[in-house]
């Protein structure tokens, strides 16, 4: 295996593990400072936007593949596979919690978005 992809793996370690903190305390904050059914739909919002990244970088950097397949197809696949987990994830946030609050959802979601974008290259930057 190449160094360039153990160091992107022990990336992605960390950033996911980083994420789960900011999340969490997210979550904590909104917990205290509004009602459950806020605090409820930004939660569901940070998961529909945090689960689909996970599957996405297990699926690249982690799943066993054949070593025959181009690194680009399997990059197109994990992303495919992000966006159905997206769709489906919200499919059943919306259908199964009736009193969502949808800015709150939003917002959560959003944030999960962010930080799967934003905390790898923070940390690549600082030299984790």
């Amino acid at each position: 295996m190449s160094a360039v992809l153990e160091q992107t793996k022990q990336l992605y370690r960390k950033a996911l593990c980083l994420e789960i903190v900011i999340l969490a305390l997210a979550a904590l904050i909104v917990v205290i400072l509004s009602d459950n059914r806020i605090a409820f739909s930004s939660l569901l919002g940070q998961i529909a936007g945090f689960l689909p990244h996970c599957v996405f970088v297990f699926f690249v950097f982690f799943f066993n593949r054949s070593k025959i397949q181009p690194k680009m197809t399997t990059f197109y696949r994990g992303e495919g596979l992000k966006w159905l987990c997206s769709i489906i994830l919200m499919s059943m946030a919306f259908i199964g919690y009736k009193e969502m609050h949808y800015l709150a959802f939003f917002i959560g979601y959003l944030l999960a978005l962010g930080a799967n974008s934003l905390l790898p290259i923070v940390l690549k930057l600082n030299g984790n």
